[in-house]
């Protein structure tokens, strides 16, 4: 999908524009193309997050041109159902994360210098079927 096509999609694609009075219409699932689950994707150079420990830490970033960028997706919809399967699926969509490791220092410990921390940081907006 190209950058065009991709902005150019809108909710309309994620929820299929159902055009029958019920959402187990075929319209509901079925459609133009599109993605499963929708959601926002952003490139972010943070400054401040909380740990995996919930400890709040300052990223080193924008420092004599050391900057650390982090891809971020976050689900606009979560737990709604997925585009393009059919509702006896009872599919919908989940939020994904992963670990990043970080240069960070501690705002209440100074003398603790800098250390790589562990951030909880989302990462794709998936389909999940229950089995």
């Amino acid at each position: 999908v190209t950058k065009d096509q991709e902005e150019g999609f809108e909710y309309s694609y994620y929820t299929g524009a159902s055009t029958g009075d019920s959402p187990y219409d075929v319209t509901h699932w079925a459609g133009p193309e599109g993605y499963i689950c929708p959601s926002d994707v952003v490139y972010a150079t943070p400054k401040r997050a909380q740990n995996v420990e919930g400890k709040w830490r300052v990223i080193v970033n924008d420092v004599h041109y050391y900057s650390q960028t982090a891809r971020l997706e976050t689900c606009l919809f979560p737990e709604a159902a997925c585009r393009a399967l059919a509702p006896c699926y009872q599919s919908h969509c989940t939020q994904k994360s992963v670990y990043h490791r970080l240069l960070s220092f501690d705002p209440c410990d100074p003398y603790k210098g800098l250390f790589i921390d562990i951030y909880k940081l989302p990462s794709a907006c998936s389909c999940h079927i229950p089995a």
